[in-house]
């Protein structure tokens, strides 16, 4: 990644599938291999040179509030919804706190261990006027942005959380947004990035840059115990 560049990474998710395991504390914030799950993302992004990251809250922001005024960085800064805005609401919040020409966006409630931010921001200059997303093997889940590529590298197709027979891969959650179209989204109004804002995206044309590894993602509880422990073999390098 070259330096000067922002992120914003969403945490405002309701997390009602962990409400069990979390109670009021945001998705984000969730305790992962003797960590926040945030700080193990945090820690990744290191690499990046990152000059500012806005955290976008929603439930548990004086959480995430308190853990940015505790984390010793001064890339971190909160914006918070005075109510839920979506996804694309939400990163369209954030944009005063970043000054980037493009915006790394993550989701807070998963990671792409290995992920080599360095060739993904190579991939996303070739292409600078259109969104670049992170793509991973297809697998079992329905739950997550079903992609299929043509030749060129560029999006075909892109189904949200619906399986389809022609997809190659899934939506990493990770993605290199031009500033220009998080500005075009209309300020205060909620909209969902993946149901609303990548269907006018692929009009103009999304490219995909495919990482063989894994995701990991803490959206179930099931799949928050499976992080937890690939994390720890991760740190323990197995």
């Amino acid at each position: 990644m070259n330096p000067g560049l922002d992120a914003a990474i969403l945490c405002g998710g309701l997390g009602t599938r962990l409400r069990g395991e979390l109670g009021a504390l945001p998705k984000a914030l969730a305790p992962v291999a003797g960590r926040p799950f945030l700080a193990h993302l945090l820690a990744q992004l290191a690499e990046c040179r990152l000059d500012r990251i806005a955290l976008c809250a929603g439930v548990g922001a004086d959480a995430l509030r308190e853990f940015a005024a505790h984390s010793g960085s001064p890339a971190l800064a909160i914006s918070t919804e005075a109510a839920p805005l979506g996804t694309g609401g939400a990163l369209r919040q954030a944009l005063p706190l970043l000054r980037s020409r493009s915006v790394l966006v993550l989701n807070g409630d998963s990671i792409v261990p290995g992920l080599d931010f360095h060739a993904f921001g190579q991939r996303h200059r070739q292409h600078p006027e259109h969104a670049c997303f992170v793509l991973v093997p297809a697998g079992a889940r329905d739950d997550a942005g079903n992609v299929a590529l043509d030749p060129s590298g560029r999006i075909a197709a892109f189904a949200e959380k619906e399986h389809r027979a022609e997809s190659q891969y899934y939506s990493a959650g990770v993605y290199l947004v031009p500033r220009a179209l998080i500005a075009a989204i209309p300020a205060g109004c909620p909209c969902s990035l993946e149901r609303e804002l990548v269907p006018r995206w692929l009009q103009q044309g999304i490219f995909g840059f495919v990482h063989p590894g894994e995701l990991l993602d803490i959206g179930t509880p099931e799949r928050l115990r499976h992080a937890d422990a690939r994390l720890r073999e991760l740190a323990h390098g197995r």
